[in-house]
């Protein structure tokens, strides 16, 4: 067979079959149904195995299921990994997309998200049928297939063990555009209902409407995989001439996943080197059917087709990973949708709802109790009624001068250390043992500064207060945290509910206060002190702006095993019950939108993963832009651990001084 390499790439590209190969004993025809057409598969089952792991496989544009056949071996691509991974005890199901082989439909009418529809609802015919194992559905997609594999992989309502993607499209237009030419493009899209045919290069012609070329600009497979967050196998060739610059057309892909992932390199074509013989395509078969092998979980005992441990080594269901994928956030903004205002809201109302405590406006009768002259600013003992509950002592820092001022909410962190809480913020007098602990701490996580003195030497007035635990306020250790939380959910409350709404009456009394300009009032927190900075923010506009230090990310990037937030005690202090059923982390955050907000995290912090950490202000990202103030967030990765150094503090506050038009 002679023909030009570009002829030879789109052929497999988009799949010139022969007829199939001699038929396997364990192989049967399949069909199920996608908007009333008939989408026909090769079910194959591998001999003696019962309910076995299966794989989905999706060919390319203009293919069919077997796809390309091997000349030297008289076998579909597809056919063939069949056989050899059930062999290994793997399934398979194998489909025509509606309009290819034997599916009903006509191929003008196929669309990019079509096909996506057929795939999902091939795994919906996989994980119902009864013959394999729902729990160990895996995905391959090659070319086109693997722009639909990586679509499909962050929409599918099972849980996929692995994602493996063959040579996969990740610029469809562009890749359109080079196999039919980019005038045949242009009049596709201008073409409406009535098909424009198109010549491929080995002389076959296809008619195809406008709602394909719009559907490749619909859908962006990069964008989509993010979604997947499961082990992810991109196999891509140097030598391939149909998606290329390669590795890097693959590497796009990888850039944009977060969970195990391999980008396997080498040197061969678009059809893996088919025309010359088995052995390339042998090796990417073989190592798929090592990648999808190794990312099974183990198989359920079938004499015992029930739970035998209720509860992982971290504490975790061993169910966990299903209660995860049930999670929608149902008020997040980018599935809420809708006027911006609204949405923010109504979804400001389900947060305060979450709290599980009404809102309080018991007067706060402040009066202070002891005073000391620092230089450039005044240090005063308060008490006041944070709610209607408590009576409590804080923290405030006073510039001299005729004001009004800026004002600073410092919120304190966790850190298991309950002896200080608003200490570790403003600098303490007349205790020498408090003293000497707070200067510690300071040394040890804030470059030994008190943050709130800092900020009262700007030209802050700064008010710092004990969340229930800590200083004034302490517990009885770190172990008596969870039974705090207990009590006070058995008492209708929530602990995580009681430090919020104390926080948003202190914001409230700051910002009440005559020498404070009221539309300049932020909140600044590092470590459990970030998560009250933000949620504060996000619940009341008494606060103005935020910066939040090292506390942000996704929940599925902190619910895993080995994270902090597994152990208990410490997570009570920031758990609302019911909230993801609402919200993620980065979603109630956004929720202060369009208010400035700075966040920072630490590349090397182990407590909060900097690929879920970069997920989170991402979102959060396109949230500001949807309130129109894109320039309002910020977010910056340090490349430092879990600690808000002098650097940081410098760079934080010349950004709030900015925000608020004051000179740096």
């Amino acid at each position: 067979m002679s023909m030009s390499r570009m002829a030879l790439m789109a052929m497999t590209l988009f799949g010139l079959l022969s007829a199939p190969a001699a038929g396997q004993a364990a192989e049967k025809t399949v069909e199920f149904t996608v908007d009333g057409q008939k989408v026909v598969g090769t079910l194959n089952l591998p001999d003696g195995v019962a309910s076995p792991p299966a794989v989905l496989l999706l060919h390319g544009f203009t293919g069919s299921r077997d796809e390309l056949e091997i000349p030297a071996a008289k076998e579909g691509i597809f056919r063939r990994a069949a056989r050899i991974w059930a062999a290994q005890g793997i399934a398979s199901l194998r489909i025509d997309f509606r309009g290819n082989g034997d599916s009903e439909g006509a191929f003008a009418d196929m669309t990019l998200d079509g096909q996506v529809k057929d795939a999902l609802a091939a795994l919906d015919f996989l994980a119902g049928g009864g013959e394999v194992n729902r729990d160990r559905l895996a995905l391959v997609g090659w070319s086109m297939g693997g722009t639909v594999g990586a679509i499909v992989a962050g929409r599918a309502r099972q849980k996929l063990t692995s994602v493996s993607l063959w040579a996969p499209g990740t610029n469809m237009p562009a890749s359109i555009a080079l196999l039919l030419g980019p005038d045949i493009v242009r009049q596709g899209l201008a073409g409406g209902d009535t098909p424009v045919t198109a010549k491929l290069p080995w002389g076959a012609e296809v008619a195809l409407k406008d709602s394909f070329f719009r559907s490749l600009y619909a859908i962006d497979p990069v964008a989509e995989i993010a979604r997947y967050k499961g082990p992810l196998l991109v196999a891509v060739g140097t030598k391939d001439d149909v998606v290329f610059p390669q590795p890097t057309a693959g590497q796009v892909l990888l850039d944009s996943h977060d969970g195990p992932e391999e980008l396997w390199v080498r040197p061969m074509d678009h059809v893996f080197n088919a025309f010359d013989g088995t052995a390339t395509v042998d090796e990417v078969i073989a190592k798929t059917g090592s990648f999808i092998a190794a990312a099974l979980p183990p198989a359920v005992d079938a004499a015992a087709d029930h739970e035998t441990k209720g509860v992982t080594e971290g504490n975790l269901p061993v169910f966990y990973q299903k209660l995860k994928d049930q999670l929608h956030f149902a008020l997040a903004r980018d599935q809420a949708g809708g006027d911006f205002p609204q949405w923010r809201a109504t979804a400001r109302a389900k947060l305060w709802d979450l709290l599980i405590q009404p809102d309080d406006d018991t007067p706060f009768d402040a009066r202070v109790v002891e005073e000391q002259d620092r230089g450039g600013y005044v240090a005063r003992k308060i008490v006041l009624s944070i709610t209607g509950n408590s009576r409590v002592a804080a923290l405030l820092l006073v510039p001299k001068g005729p004001g009004p001022f800026p004002a600073a909410l410092v919120l304190h962190d966790h850190g298991g250390k309950f002896d200080i809480g608003k200490e570790k913020m403003v600098r303490p007098w007349g205790d020498a043992a408090r003293l000497a602990s707070a200067q510690a701490w300071v040394d040890k996580y804030y470059s030994g500064n008190f943050i709130g003195d800092d900020l009262a030497r700007r030209g802050y007035i700064v008010l710092a207060t004990d969340a229930l635990g800590w200083g004034d306020r302490q517990n009885n250790g770190p172990e008596s945290q969870q039974a705090l939380a207990s009590n006070l959910f058995n008492l209708g409350s929530s602990l995580a509910g009681t430090i919020a709404v104390e926080d948003v009456r202190a914001a409230r009394w700051l910002a009440s206060l005559p020498e404070v300009d009221k539309d300049r009032v932020a909140a600044i927190g590092f470590s459990m002190g970030a998560f009250r900075a933000w949620q504060v923010a996000a619940l009341t506009d008494a606060v103005t702006a935020g910066v939040a230090v090292n506390w942000m990310a996704t929940l599925d990037g902190l619910m895993v095993p080995g994270n902090n937030q597994l152990k208990g005690q410490s997570a009570f202090n920031m758990l609302h019950p019911g909230m993801f059923r609402w919200f993620d982390y980065p979603d109630a955050a956004a929720i202060a939108a369009p208010k400035p907000m700075l966040f920072y995290a630490g590349e090397t912090d182990p407590l909060f993963p900097a690929a879920s950490v970069r997920a989170a202000f991402a979102k959060m990202a396109k949230v500001w832009a949807d309130a129109g103030a894109p320039d309002r967030f910020s977010a910056k990765v340090w490349p430092n651990a879990h600690i808000f150094r002098a650097e940081e503090q410098a760079e934080a506050f010349d950004w709030l001084d900015r925000q608020f038009a004051r000179p740096e």
